[in-house]
């Protein structure tokens, strides 16, 4: 799940949370002698709070993307509030942190 990887026309992608992501990423290295760490929420909980709900519709604009040598890439995940994540790992993290695979927010 890295922030640079191209991203490719026709493959499904899932959206998820910067902070979500970094959180995750924070729990799963942690030291589990030393460091202390924030639970993290359950991908299903995630995602309503990325939702309106009256709308169904995205509260925070997806990430623009940018051509480079012929590759496509999400401009700056750091700066942006949403990340791209393939599919294979959208599948991985839902089994893994309570998410409904058809309760996602894709992208083409």
């Amino acid at each position: 799940m890295n922030k640079n990887v191209a991203l490719y026309p026709d493959t499904k992608y899932y959206l998820l949370p910067t902070s979500w992501l970094s959180k995750w990423r924070n729990y799963i290295n942690a030291s589990w002698k030393n460091a202390p760490f924030a639970e993290v929420d359950t991908i299903d909980t995630v995602i309503d709070k990325l939702l309106c709900k009256e709308h169904c519709r995205l509260l925070e604009r997806p990430s623009e993307l940018v051509w480079k040598r012929d590759l496509i890439f999400q401009k700056s995940a750091a700066a942006d509030q949403l990340t791209f994540v393939t599919e294979d790992d959208w599948k991985l993290l839902c089994e893994d942190w309570g998410g409904t695979l058809s309760k996602c927010i894709a992208a083409r």
